[in-house]
């Protein structure tokens, strides 16, 4: 019998094909895929993902149709059994090698969110949108919020498995403590 892993790793994944099989070599050449629980959570993708998906050693959920990037969360979280839970974009945006100091926080912290880097792939017509949630944020918690949107988390799992019944199915956002890609730490209390 397997002990039971101390962090699960969640991939939410919608028609990633040409990045999915990147970040999962990587996370097997780490060694993560053996130290940790990986999930990859395919939200009714239309393309290969899935394919691609089964080649390697993480255990696979399958949503028959796309229902958002929460959902696909929610669905790992559930099935999660380690005592934190990580989960990370599945297209290329969030280096893995931050994985490490994104875990390492989760000893002192509830949650810890990374940051974007400056070299980090975004989607330009949608930073408008973005910069208005997160100023609408910054303004409910009264203080600064400098990734709202990132896909890079870390967590305890109980904490947030408590919460699953009132976060919706669509994008899921919030923030109390960030790491960057430059591995300097911000401390928002």
């Amino acid at each position: 019998m397997n002990p039971k892993p101390e962090i699960s790793i969640i991939i939410p994944a919608f028609n990633e094909e040409t990045a999915i099989g990147n970040l999962l070599s990587t996370l097997v050449e780490k060694g993560l895929t053996k130290s940790c629980e990986v999930f990859v959570v395919d939200d009714g993708s239309t393309d290969e993902t899935a394919a691609i998906v089964k080649k390697f050693p993480v255990k696979f959920i399958r949503h028959g149709a796309n229902k958002g990037y929460g959902a696909a969360l929610k669905s790992g979280i559930r099935k999660a059994s380690g005592n934190k839970v990580v989960m990370l974009d599945s297209d290329g945006q969030h280096d893995p090698d931050n994985l490490d100091q994104l875990i390492g926080m989760l000893s002192e912290y509830d949650m810890v969110i990374g940051e974007h880097g400056a070299d980090s792939h975004h989607v330009s017509n949608r930073k408008k949108g973005k910069l208005i949630i997160r100023k609408v944020g910054e303004y409910l918690v009264e203080q600064k919020l400098p990734d709202y949107n990132s896909g890079f988390w870390g967590f305890d799992r109980d904490l947030i498995a408590s919460m699953l019944h009132i976060m919706p199915n669509g994008f899921l956002s919030t923030c109390r403590h960030c790491i960057t890609n430059e591995s300097n730490t911000k401390n928002h209390d």
